[in-house]
């Protein structure tokens, strides 16, 4: 996370934050950063980001969609 970041969710799961008008997330565990929007969780599992981050089982869905996504 860089200097000027807005966190926007903060759990044990991960974190996301906002920088510029960019969304990143990354994932308890992890050091690997990725690019979301705000409201591809709700687009791809309807969760808001807050939600998804927020529960254990919305998270790792997600964390594979973003890796599938970016692989």
């Amino acid at each position: 996370m860089r200097e000027g970041s807005t966190i926007v969710s903060d759990t044990g799961y991960g974190i996301a934050w906002e920088h510029h008008g960019r969304m990143f997330v990354s994932f308890s565990g992890s050091d690997t950063v990725y690019e979301t929007t705000e409201n591809e969780t709700v687009d791809q599992f309807n969760y808001t980001l807050v939600q998804t981050l927020g529960s254990w089982g919305p998270t790792q869905e997600f964390r594979r969609y973003l890796e599938s996504k970016n692989a």
